[in-house]
C-alpha cells in the first residue's frame, strides 16, 4: 500500500517489531533526554527535549557536558522546536550558557521557540536576553 501511494520513499520502514520497539526507544529518550549534533559550518546544535524541567536538567547538562568540541563551537543553536515546556531551572541554566557564550566570543541562537516555551520566557522576564529580537 506505501508503495503504491508512493509514500515508502519518505518513510523508514522497519522489518521487525523488535526493531521498531527499539526505534521508539530511542525517539523517546530524545523526546526525554535531548540530542546534540555537529554541522559542517562549525555549529553546535542542542535539541532540547519536549519538557526541560528540575527533574531532567541534570541529564540534559550531562549531555551537553559530556559533547566533544560543545566548546570549540563558534555558534551554539539551542532548537527548542520540540519543547512545549520549561521552568525556571531550565531558564537558569539557559541565561548561564548565554553568559558563558557571550564571556567566550560565541553566538548562542535559540530557533524553534514554541508559544507556550516563548510565553513563559517573557513572563520570567527573559525573553529580550535569550531570543533574537527577529525571532
Amino acid at each position: 500500500m506505501l508503495v503504491w501511494c508512493h509514500l515508502a520513499e519518505y518513510l523508514e520502514i522497519e522489518g521487525s517489531i523488535e526493531g521498531t520497539t527499539e526505534k521508539i526507544k530511542v525517539w523517546d529518550a530524545y523526546a526525554r533526554q535531548g540530542s546534540i549534533q555537529h554541522d559542517t559550518a562549525g555549529r553546535v546544535v542542542v535539541r532540547l527535549p519536549a519538557e526541560l524541567t528540575a527533574a531532567n536538567l541534570e541529564a540534559f547538562r550531562n549531555l551537553i557536558d559530556a559533547c566533544p568540541g560543545f566548546d570549540l563551537a563558534h555558534e551554539r543553536i539551542l532548537d527548542t522546536s520540540g519543547t512545549r515546556f520549561v521552568d525556571s531551572s531550565a531558564i537558569g541554566y539557559f541565561m548561564r550558557l548565554k553568559k558563558q557564550a557571550g564571556a567566550q566570543d560565541i553566538l548562542l541562537r535559540m530557533v524553534g521557540v514554541q508559544p507556550s516555551v516563548r510565553r513563559i520566557l517573557h513572563i520570567a522576564k527573559v525573553d529580550a536576553i535569550l531570543l533574537d529580537p527577529a525571532g
